[in-house]
């Protein structure tokens, strides 16, 4: 049975959403994972089979990663013994057998330490449950599991479960994964600007805390019903940063002077259209996306024929656009065009709006 099949008619615990006092912290862990993933194709499912799953091509779902958080306040440990007592390994191992054959790894992700007695078992920031922990204490957790699955504990594999050690605290950990995700695209584009980072890690923040707190039928069995409610894309997630990226704003002077616009009527127009611009880069629009995507793929056919000046550009460009939309009125539409083009030109590579 494929990954596909068993997630649509597996039963489904959708817990995470109907309490009310959940932290956030499952969100920001998101953010790191997004991170993590981001050349793959992948979707990220939040609060659906586990706090956070990671899905890999989602179009036909091949590879599952399961990631079960617990968090404690500042300063404080996680008892072995509690833990046990509380079902995690048990419960986590338990969804982890559902997709056994996609399982790529099942985590139970904290932000202290594990502690028996005075001692922590964790010895890295990853640590493999089946073979990096004590015996004594794999072989504890082993009869655990196999007694609230109703398994043999020959049968109990810990290969793919991990525990994780993740940074994040309860108090900062919304300003510690904006500052992770704001460098890391800081790698993506040398001259990301913090506003633009700010933006769209604010975009990409709602809408996984949309998908977190959206409450679906338990017994939905439409994948895409799933996916559409429950997950954000990679795809899209490229998109929002792409287009955030690529739409950042030059400075209007510059604007003026490489495209020639002296009269004051002129620089009057686009100024305002700079404003409206400016505002719509702070939220989220897919009409706004695909406006930014037909120009850019413009742009490319344009430099493509073998036009390599701004105003042959900008001319091919208004020449050849079709947009549909009319929310943007000309003047928008043409500031628009010319900003691109200046990031076109300072060697912007726009490949990946032409998908």
């Amino acid at each position: 049975m494929t990954l596909k099949n068993i997630m649509e008619n597996s039963h489904k615990e959708i817990f995470g959403s109907r309490s009310k006092n959940r932290l956030s912290i499952q969100i920001s862990y998101a953010i790191d994972l997004i991170i993590e993933f981001y050349p793959l194709d992948y979707l990220i499912l939040m609060d659906y089979i586990e706090d956070v799953s990671v899905i890999e091509n989602p179009e036909e779902p091949n590879k599952i990663y399961l990631y079960q958080i617990k968090t404690k306040k500042e300063g404080s440990n996680f008892d072995f013994a509690a833990i046990i007592r509380d079902e995690w390994f048990q419960k986590l191992y338990s969804n982890g057998l559902k997709y056994a054959d996609y399982v790529e790894s099942a985590n139970l992700v904290c932000n202290a330490d594990i502690i028996h007695g005075k001692k922590s078992i964790l010895i890295n920031e990853k640590t493999n449950i089946g073979s990096d922990i004590p015996d004594e204490k794999v072989t504890k957790i082993k009869n655990a599991v196999a007694e609230y699955n109703k398994m043999s504990v020959d049968d109990v594999d810990l290969s793919s479960y991990y525990i994780i050690k993740t940074e994040l605290t309860t108090k900062n950990h919304k300003s510690d994964a904006a500052y992770k995700f704001e460098t890391f695209l800081s790698n993506q584009s040398n001259d990301v600007q913090v506003v633009t980072a700010r933006a769209l890690y604010n975009i990409i923040y709602d809408k996984l805390d949309n998908a977190f707190n959206t409450e679906i039928n338990e017994d939905c069995n439409n994948i895409n019903e799933i996916f559409k409610n429950k997950g954000l894309s990679s795809k899209e997630i490229k998109d929002i940063i792409n287009c955030g990226i690529a739409v950042q704003l030059p400075d209007k002077e510059r604007l003026f002077s490489e495209f020639s616009i002296s009269s004051l009527l002129e620089k009057n127009k686009y100024s305002n259209a700079y404003k409206k611009i400016k505002l719509d880069m702070l939220k989220d629009s897919k009409t706004h996306r695909n406006v930014i995507n037909n120009i850019c793929k413009c742009i490319t056919e344009a430099v493509s024929s073998g036009i390599d000046d701004n105003a042959g550009v900008l001319e091919y460009v208004n020449k050849n656009l079709n947009i549909k939309s009319t929310l943007f009125d000309n003047d928008y539409i043409n500031l628009l065009i010319m900003i691109l083009i200046l990031k076109y030109g300072e060697g912007d590579n726009f490949n990946e709006f032409n998908s």
